[in-house]
């Protein structure tokens, strides 16, 4: 029977269906009074919309051939613990369908008894996660709201939307609550945003627990940093609880601290806002897209108490209005006029989603047609020869196929959609809206912010699979989305540019929390690093911009009067050397060139124009190859001047030494070993300007102002004074012994003894140096080329003072001899014979 039952189910429908009589009781489970207050929109208004539904589908009195839907009893139930009474009454009493409970702990609680007495319930509001998990074949629990994992996902796009970072949650301790919020917290690290802290409500909360809970929002419970933030607090709580938690941050005075969220929604009930205003004023609320039910509403504003009305909607009357009706002696309350009746926020809310109850009765009308349907259908067996069908209508023998039937017209998660639509009903789209509580051109509005929406076409789809394969429509309104309204909740501010984060990396919060720290002026902040820029570029606006260079070098534009004065006294001193290496070359065979010592002249004067053209490689714009010159070319070209003139010196103080005590000749006084020494010592300078190598790679260098506003090329070893000392030391020692050697042989014999010119010129030679060393060590302004300009000055006047002083008396003697100077040709001077093996010292 139950099997062929089942196949007629699923056929169409051909011919007539023979009509019956009779009525399909339902129930109802309400929270409509809490004590002494009313819950109109939680209560009264979804009880009203249920019996506006029922006389929808009894109107058509065809729709469900002959037979009628009956509301047997309504349960004012606010507290979670009655509701299996309710339902084991409802069991009792043979009433085949339920509508409610209201809350998803409620519903939870009535699933168990379902399933054992076979009872079919639909709940208007369990969003609740973990009603997922229930086996809707053997529970007989059903719903007509989506799951609240679809809640979740939007209030995580949301909360991204929103740029918020770092917030607090406070749960119920219900599936309506802490069941949802566990997920919720569990995705938050996915959009980037933590948590600061999770407050749970006890069962059953007292004042004292609200209490204790708000202070936990309070400087002593939250990060010390974050005290002076605006607070980002998502609510997982009940109407009531809700409610509760607006009454004490209204009392404590500090909802100036809070951009609060409701995740359930709570801005467009009244129960929450009413006297909660100032606290709730720019609150979001996350509700079901609110599908407005034809004529509900005329209906509704146009009920009125009587007699042989519902004795709900009298008592409700009487409470709401505060007034008696019917000269109750009960009441304490004066007579109602006549006058009161129900308009706009008077005891009707148009916000209120009554349609989830209406969704539920149009349900069970629909799969009772079915089964009516097929039952009396004029061709079937059973049905041959009656005239009238007879359903028993209080008997269970057709819940079964009533709960597959219902199963087959729900998700997978419990919520039933469109099997076949006699009237409006829910649609295959899943729709939410946020609205914002705003005070608003002079009063307090609760005014719609977005919309989300997705489309979920299979029946037998997973929540979690729903939201993979469709793409959410998330729409904001219009400039809605203001964050002078809406303002970013962060635990810490973006760096400014320039700044990196300094994160507590043991921390979990350490994505979302920082400290700032500033890089170093010549550094950049890329991904929370300080990248240095290189030496040649400057930080503007957080970038590495190159700086300018400015060409300062002996032949730059700042330097054009002194590189005219070097290019002169370089050209007239190298000419000048030039014109004595061919002058002596010219009287190479004259006595006093000869006695002059050839060949160390020759290196002197090679050593001379070394000197000349040292200035010349800081004239142009730094090289390797020029750097390379400037590192060895000084030290070489002074003790090309030095060495050679120390060994004449010295070869004169030896020979007058040592003639008076021997008449052998001294030791190295020829002038192949003399040569050979001065070579020696020059490659004692080569070795030195390789130390300076070493420590400085010769290569051209940037060189930065210290307003790094420019910068300068120089080569690495310009700005070493130590790699400078070592390269000019043996030049000074050399130049220091000569002018003991010219001190000491300053009384000999004069016709014999060129010391005096040697002397002379060193003097004033220790004078220039004098004046260099301090000067070149004791300047601190490298980047202006100074201390380039020292040693070019430095090399040509020294130049000059040697070349006239060893040079001067000679080329007069060659060039313009005087009577008084017959002598020397006569041999009256120095008279030196040679040999090929030695020479020595004749006196005349």
């Amino acid at each position: 029977m139950g099997i062929g039952l089942f196949m007629l189910l699923i056929l169409p429908v051909y011919g007539n269906v023979i009509k019956g009589s009779g009525s399909f009781l339902i129930n109802g489970i309400f929270p409509i009074s809490n004590g002494k207050n009313l819950n109109m929109q939680s209560g009264f208004m979804m009880y009203q919309a249920m019996k506006y539904a029922v006389n929808m589908v009894n109107n058509n009195s065809d729709f469900l051939h002959g037979y009628k839907l009956k509301v047997n009893e309504v349960f004012d139930v606010n507290d979670y613990t009655e509701v299996q009474s309710k339902v084991l009454a409802t069991f009792m009493n043979k009433v085949p369908f339920l509508i409610g409970p209201y809350s998803g702990e409620s519903s939870f609680l009535a699933s168990i008894l379902t399933s054992t007495f076979s009872q079919i319930a639909i709940s208007y509001s369990a969003s609740y996660s973990e009603f997922d998990i229930l086996d809707h074949k053997e529970q007989k629990m059903f719903r007509t709201v989506p799951s609240s994992k679809f809640r979740i996902q939007i209030a995580l796009d949301l909360i991204k939307k929103l740029k918020w970072n770092y917030v607090i949650v406070i749960s119920s301790n219900a599936h309506d609550g802490e069941d949802d919020s566990r997920p919720f917290i569990a995705k938050l690290p996915s959009i980037g945003t933590c948590i600061d802290i999770q407050i749970k409500l006890p069962v059953s909360p007292s004042k004292t627990d609200y209490e204790a809970a708000i202070k936990k929002l309070s400087s002593d419970g939250l990060e010390k940093k974050w005290t002076a933030r605006l607070k980002g607090l998502i609510l997982f709580t009940s109407k009531k609880d809700t409610a509760e938690l607006f009454s004490i941050i209204k009392a404590q005075g500090i909802y100036n601290q809070f951009v609060m969220f409701c995740f359930y929604g709570c801005t467009n009930y009244v129960e929450i806002t009413k006297g909660n205003e100032d606290v709730i004023n720019g609150t979001l609320s996350l509700d079901i897209a609110n599908e407005k039910i034809p004529g509900f509403e005329e209906h509704y504003l146009n009920l009125r108490p009587s007699k042989d009305s519902d004795y709900v909607l009298n008592i409700v009357w009487e409470t709401y209005f505060k007034c008696s009706l019917f000269n109750s002696t009960s009441s304490t309350n004066a007579p109602c006029t006549g006058n009161e009746q129900f308009s706009e926020n008077v005891g009707y809310y148009s916000q209120t989603p009554v349609h989830t109850v209406a969704y539920a009765i149009y349900a069970i009308a629909d799969a009772l047609e079915h089964i009516i349907s097929r039952v009396c259908h004029r061709n079937s067996t059973w049905m041959k020869n009656k005239t009238q069908c007879v359903i028993q209508t209080t008997e269970r023998k057709y819940n079964h196929n009533l709960h597959t039937l219902l199963n087959k017209m729900s998700y997978l998660d419990g919520a039933l959609d469109d099997f076949r639509t006699p009237f409006l009903r829910i649609n295959r789209t899943i729709k939410y809206e946020i609205h914002q509580f705003l005070f608003n051109d002079g009063k307090y509005q609760n005014l719609l912010r977005a919309t989300w929406e997705l489309n979920r076409p299979n029946l037998k789809t997973h929540p979690e699979d729903a939201l993979k394969a469709g793409r959410a429509k998330f729409t904001f309104i219009p400039d809605s989305i203001d964050h002078h309204f809406v303002p970013v909740i962060v635990c810490s501010d973006p760096c400014p540019v320039g700044y990196i984060k300094i994160k507590d990396f043991n921390s979990l919060k350490s994505k979302c929390c920082w400290d700032c720290q500033k890089c170093q002026p010549d550094s950049i902040s890329v991904n929370d690093s300080c990248i240095p820029c290189n030496r040649n570029e400057k930080v503007e606006s957080n970038q590495c911009v190159v700086l300018p260079e400015v060409v300062i070098s002996l032949t730059g534009p700042d330097f054009d009067k002194f590189m005219v004065i070097c290019i002169i006294l370089i050209a007239i001193g190298l000419g000048l050397v030039f014109f004595v290496i061919g002058l002596f070359i010219y009287f190479n065979g004259n006595r006093i060139v000869r006695c002059s010592g050839r060949d160390l002249c020759y290196m002197i004067l090679i050593g001379l124009a070394m000197l000349f053209f040292c200035p010349v490689t800081y004239m142009v714009r730094p090289s390797t190859m020029t750097c390379i010159f400037r590192g060895a070319l000084p030290g070489t070209a002074f003790l090309m001047c030095y060495a050679p003139l120390f060994l004449r010196a010295s070869r004169i103080y030896r020979i007058f030494i040592h003639a008076k005590t021997s008449v052998s000749r001294p030791a190295l006084i020829s002038p192949q070993s003399q040569v050979f020494v001065v070579l020696g010592i020059v490659c004692v300078q080569i070795l030195l300007a390789s130390v300076w190598f070493a420590s400085k790679n010769p290569a051209p260098d940037y060189i930065v102002s210290p307003e790094r506003d420019f910068m300068i090329v120089q080569c690495t070893g310009d700005a070493s004074a130590v790699a400078m000392l070592i390269n000019l030391t043996l030049s000074v020692v050399f130049m220091v012994c000569c002018t003991i050697l010219a001190f000491k042989t300053r009384n000999f014999p004069k016709n014999y003894n060129e010391a005096k010119f040697i002397g002379v010129t060193l003097y004033i030679t220790c004078v220039i140096w004098s004046i260099f060393l301090p000067t070149y060590y004791l300047n601190p302004e490298k980047y202006l080329m100074f201390r380039e300009k020292i040693v070019s000055g430095l090399c040509i006047l020294i130049g000059y003072v040697t070349l006239i002083g060893l040079f001067g008396r000679k080329l007069r003697l060659l060039l313009c001899p005087r009577p008084s100077d017959e002598d020397v040709n006569n041999q009256q001077m120095w008279s030196f014979s040679h040999s090929n093996e030695s020479h020595h010292l004749e006196i005349k």
